[in-house]
C-alpha cells in the first residue's frame, strides 16, 4: 500500500511548480512535527544518543511509533518485554533438569533454556533484545517490536498471559528503546 501512495505523491509532485513542491515539503515536514510533538523529548527525531539513553520504558506507545506515514522517516526500533531475571532464569531451568550438570552452567546457559521453555509454553518467538533504561542498557524477553506486522502484534498480545503466568508477573511489559537502532532513520 506505501507503494501506491509514494506513486501516487510522485505523480502528484511532477504536475506541480518548484516552487509548489518546496511547499509540499515543508507542509510534510510541519506535518511531521505535528504528530512527533507529543513524544518524549528523548523520542524525537534528532534527539542526542546521550538523550535517547535516557528514554523511559512505556506502557503504551504512540501510534507514530509503529506505522510511518509514507514518506515520514522509520521511527527508533522499540521492543516489548521484561527485563531478563537471571536467578528466575536460573530456577526455571534448574526445574527442566537439561543441561544443570553442564560445568560451568552459566546465566547464560540458565537464560536461553529458559528463554526455549517459554518460547514452547507460549506458543511464540521470544528474543533476547539489548535495550536502553533509563540510562543502562538491559537485557529483556522480548515478545515483539514496533517494527512488526499487526498481525505479529497481535499474535504476541495473545502470548503475553502465558508469559506473565511463567514469570509470575502481574505487570504487562513495557517498551523499550533497542541499543542497536535507537535513532530515526530516512
Amino acid at each position: 500500500m506505501n507503494a501506491e501512495i509514494i506513486a501516487r505523491l510522485q505523480t502528484e509532485l511532477r504536475k506541480r511548480s518548484p516552487e509548489e513542491t518546496v511547499l509540499a515539503v515543508k507542509a510534510a515536514r510541519k506535518y511531521l512535527a505535528l504528530r512527533v510533538a507529543c513524544l518524549p523529548e528523548t523520542l524525537k527525531p534528532g534527539a542526542p544518543s546521550e538523550l535517547v539513553r535516557q528514554t523511559v520504558p512505556m506502557q503504551k506507545l504512540k501510534p507514530m511509533l509503529f506505522e510511518p506515514l509514507s514518506l515520514e522517516p522509520t521511527p527508533p526500533r522499540m521492543c516489548y518485554g521484561y527485563p531478563v531475571d537471571k536467578k528466575k532464569c536460573m530456577r526455571i531451568a534448574r526445574g527442566l533438569k537439561q543441561r544443570v550438570n553442564i560445568v560451568p552452567y552459566t546465566t547464560s546457559i540458565a537464560m536461553y533454556d529458559a528463554m526455549a521453555y517459554m518460547e514452547k509454553q507460549i506458543g511464540h518467538e521470544l528474543e533476547i533484545e539489548n535495550v536502553w533504561c533509563e540510562g543502562s542498557d538491559i537485557l529483556i524477553f522480548s515478545l515483539c517490536c514496533n517494527w512488526n506486522s499487526r498481525e505479529e502484534l497481535a499474535v504476541a498480545a495473545k502470548a503475553l498471559p502465558k508469559l506473565k503466568h511463567i514469570l509470575e508477573l502481574t505487570e504487562d511489559p513495557m517498551w523499550y528503546v533497542d541499543v542497536y537502532h535507537p535513532r530515526w532513520t530516512k
